[in-house]
């Protein structure tokens, strides 16, 4: 059985308190390497403030491994240092804009699905009669372009 593996900690270079970066490096590398060569890694990003810093912890992951990056940035730069130039997996990710680009093909993550049709669910209730039937024909019309991974357990978007 493959045993999950985590890293956590700032990005080699980084100076830390604990003076422990350089002894991480070789694994932080390592995790990373075996990132790019998944067939299906889950990508998301937050804030985090460190001694009142502003930045951000990236994460990529799937149920085998988990990587994380403490970057001060927030682009399309960071993303292609975890993920690399080459990547040939799938993506699993929210729209960001970031993340376009990387990988042969993205999935949108079933949490960020089911918060948008929860958010349209509440606008809907506001329409007037009209206008609540011509919606429903055109959910059903956009509901043709999903198409369901069970394997991934999520949906992927054939056109944004």
């Amino acid at each position: 059985a493959v045993r999950p593996t985590v890293c956590s900690g700032f990005r080699p270079g980084v100076r830390s308190r604990q003076g422990g970066t350089a002894r991480g490096t070789p694994i932080y590398e390592d995790l990373r390497q075996k990132i790019r060569a998944s067939d299906v890694v889950h990508a998301d990003e937050t804030s985090w403030r460190n001694d009142g810093v502003g930045h951000y912890v990236w994460f990529a992951g799937n149920p085998n491994l988990a990587f994380f990056h403490i970057d001060r940035h927030r682009s399309a730069e960071v993303a292609k240092s975890i993920f690399g130039e080459d990547f040939d997996g799938t993506l699993v990710r929210d729209r960001y804009a970031a993340y376009n680009g990387i990988g042969v093909d993205w999935q949108t993550c079933v949490a960020h699905i089911l918060t948008k049709a929860k958010e349209i669910r509440g606008e809907h209730a506001l329409l007037p009669q009209a206008d609540k039937d011509r919606a429903n024909r055109t959910a059903a019309i956009r509901a043709e372009n999903f198409i369901v991974f069970p394997s991934v357990d999520c949906l992927k978007l054939r056109e944004c």
